[in-house]
């Protein structure tokens, strides 16, 4: 691949994160950030298997055993860079998001050179900084009135800095970048997944008296006075309802005959003569 190509699919890939926004914060407003993370890595997972698997049958030579711990190890920075971003997209504003999250483009140049004593050539530093003046004047982000939001988009740009370090760092000499993205994507699917079940997913409504197991039947049984029958007693006052309504009408009816009987029978002084 020319380095001309390279740096074109870079911008797209740049351009298509950046117009996600919109949707992140949208979304939010139907699920949480946790089960959104998850479903969206999750099908770019499943996506990118038979890419995955094609990549790996031209493999003349399998992935080393230290080149698939950096890849889970760049799967948890990614997790760890997204759902930072997810949360904060909660309480900031679509425009700050971009703005601070376009920080790693300044924390990417720095990390490298602190972790890995990479130099960078002079030139990153300007187009860094005149990169990242673009992105406040065209998205129109600001750092006067900071909320718990922009400071989670803070952290998240450090973590996506990191994540580009380190793909750098194992992309080129692995040469699976399908493998790596799968991997990665699936690492922050399975992770986000686990946070969902532990801080999004609804559970069921315990019924019966506390202290006590019991199963589902159990505990939604008929009698047991709860929110989660509150349906069903509904359902059961109707029928008593009705059984008492059939009763009075029983009562009534059997009442009407037996005075009707009485009347039409004649009395034993009127029969004697």
């Amino acid at each position: 691949m020319t380095r001309l190509r390279a740096n074109c699919l870079l911008l797209l890939a740049g351009a298509v994160w950046g117009m996600g926004f919109v949707a992140q914060s949208t979304a939010m407003a139907a699920v949480g950030p946790w089960t959104f993370t998850a479903a969206k890595f999750g099908i770019a997972a499943l996506t990118l298997v038979p890419f995955a698997i094609a990549e790996g049958r031209r493999a003349v030579a399998p992935v080393p055993p230290g080149t698939r711990i950096g890849f889970v190890a760049i799967g948890a920075l990614l997790f760890l860079a997204a759902i930072t971003q997810q949360i904060g997209m909660v309480t900031t504003t679509v425009t700050n998001a971009g703005f601070l999250t376009g920080l790693y483009v300044v924390l990417t140049p720095i990390l490298g050179l602190a972790l890995l004593r990479s130099r960078p050539h002079w030139v990153v530093w300007p187009a860094a900084l005149t990169a990242l003046t673009g992105i406040a004047l065209l998205g129109g982000g600001s750092l006067s009135a900071l909320n718990v939001g922009d400071v989670w988009m803070l952290v998240c740009a450090v973590f996506w800095a990191l994540q580009i370090v380190f793909v750098g760092l194992f992309a080129g000499p692995s040469g699976r970048p399908y493998t790596l993205s799968f991997v990665q994507f699936a690492v922050t699917a399975i992770l986000a997944g686990v946070g969902t079940l532990a801080f999004e997913a609804r559970p069921l409504p315990a019924c019966g008296r506390p202290g006590r197991k019991s199963s589902m039947a159990a505990s939604c049984r008929p009698d047991s006075p709860s929110p989660c029958r509150s349906s069903a007693s509904v359902t059961r006052r109707q029928r008593r309802r009705r059984s008492s309504c059939r009763r009075n009408r029983c009562s009534r009816r059997c009442s009407a005959r037996s005075s009707s009987a009485s009347a039409s029978r004649p009395s034993a002084s009127s029969a004697a003569p």
